[in-house]
């Protein structure tokens, strides 16, 4: 029977702080373990999607999630390992002049010139030592009967064919080969990841060993192809807008066992001014979870608390009033708002306005 991620566990995120997963996410979770299918998490930026990865490892006990992030010429094999030609092609130039330099030493001797050379030479020829295990390939030979995690970051970063590539390398998650490898290199030792001298051509999981979780974040940022999001478990993450959720999250990242009445006071002023300020119109980048957490932690850290509790005391008067709330003068803006057409629309607003 697959694993299943409760709802009642400590999931904890990237960062050792508690992570809150929604009934929701645990069941698409559960979905990809049952299906063998990747999960892919959308949602805004911050709003928990990469930490999510971090929790459901937590649970599975197999260490932290094997990460790669994204990049715009990603192809869908660097997933599994990367081979380094071009280091591999400066070391063969130096092996080389180096033993030339040792074989002028033997000027009468043929048998000795061709030993220093074979003798540098023999240092590169292992194409192993040139190879490198990504975040798929690592998860795949260190399997155990408990999945790993794979966290893909940003895969709407990659190129516009690498998501339908990928597929292909999701669906043999029992092994893969490595072209760079010569075929009849077959060491009798097991496979061990850390060691390249067990590698060989065909890397395979352990019989009886669990498949990865596969955990694919974006953003949205492009249209991701129809048969790579039909292969996957989709699940999109809210905003938490419920106060209990949120105040949670502020919990856990801001308050210590020793924190006193005045502290977890703030905690809960700063969340109410949070849900009033994500609701002012026309956001270019409406601040999310992360954003809350930065604001929180800066405003907590700040030395005049008494002149933050007034300035924030204001600025709830202003809304409960219906007059126009005057943003730009809330402490530590600029963890909120990171983009300068934003920070121009935080002009007064009529009450009509909001």
């Amino acid at each position: 029977m697959p694993d299943r991620l409760p709802q009642d566990f400590a999931y904890t995120g990237k960062g050792g702080h508690r992570y809150y997963p929604s009934p929701a996410l645990l069941g698409a979770a559960n979905a990809a373990l049952v299906l063998g299918a990747p999960l892919l998490l959308t949602g805004e930026a911050g709003c928990g999607k990469t930490d999510f990865a971090y929790a459901a490892a937590s649970y599975l006990g197999q260490g932290p999630p094997e990460r790669f992030q994204v990049r715009s010429d990603t192809r869908a094999r660097d997933l599994l390992y990367r081979y380094d030609a071009v280091r591999r092609f400066g070391e063969i130039q130096l092996a080389g002049a180096l033993g030339q330099a040792e074989a002028a030493l033997y000027p009468d001797d043929p048998a000795a010139r061709r030993a220093a050379l074979d003798r540098h030479l023999a240092q590169v020829r292992d194409v192993r030592r040139f190879i490198r295990l990504e975040a798929l390939g690592r998860a795949i030979v260190r399997a155990s009967p408990r999945p790993r995690v794979v966290l893909i970051d940003e895969i709407d970063k990659a190129p516009r064919d690498m998501p339908n590539d990928l597929l292909m390398e999701l669906e043999h998650l029992d092994g893969f080969d490595v072209e760079e490898i010569p075929p009849d290199l077959d060491p009798e030792r097991p496979i061990d990841p850390d060691d390249a001298s067990t590698w060989r051509r065909r890397m395979t999981r352990s019989p009886g060993a669990a498949a990865p979780l596969v955990v694919l974040t974006s953003n949205v940022e492009r249209q991701l192809p129809d048969a790579f999001l039909r292969r996957c478990v989709f699940h999109h993450i809210e905003f938490p807008d419920d106060p209990r959720h949120l105040k949670r999250i502020l919990e856990a990242h801001h308050l210590d066992d020793d924190a006193d009445g005045d502290t977890k006071g703030l905690l809960l002023q700063t969340l109410r001014v949070f849900r009033h300020f994500r609701r002012h119109p026309g956001w270019v980048k409406k601040p999310g979870t992360s954003e809350l957490i930065a604001w929180a932690g800066a405003v907590r850290a700040r030395p005049d608390r008494g002149a933050v509790v007034e300035a924030l005391t204001e600025i709830e008067g202003q809304v409960d009033a219906k007059q126009a709330p005057a943003w730009r003068s809330l402490p530590e803006l600029g963890c909120l708002v990171k983009m300068v057409d934003d920070l121009t629309r935080l002009q007064p607003q009529s009450a009509e306005a909001r």
